[in-house]
């Protein structure tokens, strides 16, 4: 009987963000046992979309913190479905409301999220005594409390070390 809600089957990455934002708004629901070091990436992709977005988990979480830094949306981490439901219906029936926690929530992850602009705020960053003693440019990073996040991949990375090193990949480009 619901004929406001649509199921779609699974599409394209690049056919993504087209559908995000043909959306009113974004539900995400996060089991509430687990707090998050990582803010999932569908976050990001959620908030670009310029929609507002409603979160359900652990009030401790990555998500919670940017949600509300953001105001481009609710974080939930209550015990009622009714009262997360009330919240979620009163921000989608107010246009005003609605736009203005999807345009503050497009802006802050385009300020903070964006590959050009992290960089750019890196360059700009003084270099630590830790980062030149180790010849470890995440420690500029860790050393301005700026979280990095490590994962494992079944990739060998190319690294640019030295000068043998930017040849061979001058080479493969």
């Amino acid at each position: 009987g619901l004929t406001n809600i649509r199921f779609f089957n699974l599409v394209s990455y690049s056919e993504l963000p087209q559908l995000l934002c043909s959306f009113d708004g974004h539900i995400l629901f996060q089991k509430k046992e687990v707090i998050d070091s990582v803010m999932p990436s569908k976050i990001i992709a959620m908030m670009l979309s310029g929609k507002p977005s409603f979160l359900y988990g652990n009030f401790l979480s990555e998500s919670k913190l940017v949600i509300e830094k953001s105001a481009g949306g609710i974080f939930y981490s209550g015990n009622s479905i009714k009262e997360f439901s009330e919240k979620v219906i009163s921000v989608l029936l107010n246009d005003k409301k609605k736009d203005s926690m999807g345009d503050a929530a497009k802006k802050y992850a385009q300020a903070h999220f964006s590959d050009k602009n992290i960089l750019s705020d890196f360059v700009k960053m003084k270099k630590t005594e830790n980062e030149v003693k180790r010849s470890l440019e995440q420690k500029r990073f860790v050393d301005h409390n700026i979280n990095i996040f490590v994962g494992y991949t079944d990739d060998n990375p190319l690294s640019v070390d030295t000068m043998e090193d930017l040849v061979k990949i001058r080479k493969m480009i």
